[in-house]
């Protein structure tokens, strides 16, 4: 079977930058989705023209800072997105605004990088978990003919590397998970596994709860006992561009 790795928040902050380019290096990722509109985007977007043949994506942001558009329905009175937890009341939300932001992130990038993102995904779950988001998403997908992380219009299954058994769970050990993922991959022709390999910083420590979990990550994907399941399994790394 063929399994996508992808790198989720390439551009939020530098150690994340990092630990994603050794991911790469090391063979352990096969893409990474980048955010526009952070404070770390340009030494994200420098070290894509160090290594130009990691693919990336765009990481659509509406959960996390500031926008790039005028979408005030957006944003709390202070301008910034709204995170999930939150709660906001996602009927006030604009579609054209959300299909604005989204627009306006995916013409950056291309601005940014000099070419069009492999595919996109969301920050935080906004796309899955947010119907008008995923609606104007797939709107904007079509127009422009890319792929989308988890909507039937792609014919693969998507996994949370961490989500159904954690990998910091002191129940399961680490061998027992990664097995467990691996006979999940086995059940379809196509997998998209969900990374978030990473360092931490300053800013991703007072910023992110998901912080040092980044490194554990960033260990697992890099360990001898992941690259012989990806052999034992028979499996061949892709990435979007190459489905």
């Amino acid at each position: 079977m063929k399994l996508i790795i992808n790198a989720d928040d390439f551009g939020m902050s530098k150690a994340i930058n990092y630990g994603i380019i050794e991911a790469f290096l090391s063979g352990s990722i096969t893409s990474t989705t980048m955010m526009v509109n952070m404070n770390a985007t340009i030494h994200a977007t420098t070290l894509l023209n160090q290594y130009p043949t990691l693919p990336v994506g765009l990481h659509f942001n509406m959960t996390f800072g500031k926008p790039i558009t005028n979408v005030k329905t957006l944003t709390n009175k202070s301008g910034y997105f709204m995170k999930p937890q939150d709660n906001p009341d996602i009927s006030l939300f604009s579609s054209e605004e959300i299909y604005q932001e989204i627009k306006g992130q995916y013409e950056l990038f291309i601005k940014l990088t000099k070419k069009k993102p492999t595919h996109f995904d969301s920050h935080l779950y906004a796309h899955q978990i947010w119907p008008n988001v995923k609606e104007q998403m797939n709107k904007f997908a079509k127009e422009v003919n890319l792929p989308v992380r988890d909507l039937k219009i792609n014919d693969f299954q998507f996994v949370n590397f961490l989500r159904n058994n954690s990998l910091l769970s002191k129940d399961q050990n680490t061998a027992d998970h990664i097995k467990a993922l691996f006979f999940t991959f086995k059940q379809y022709d196509i997998c998209e596994l969900m990374v978030h390999p990473g360092y931490v910083d300053q800013f991703i420590y007072e910023n992110s709860s998901y912080n040092i979990q980044r490194v554990f990550e960033l260990e697992i994907l890099n360990s001898q006992l992941f690259k012989q399941q990806l052999r034992d399994n028979k499996i061949t790394l892709v990435s979007y561009k190459d489905v």
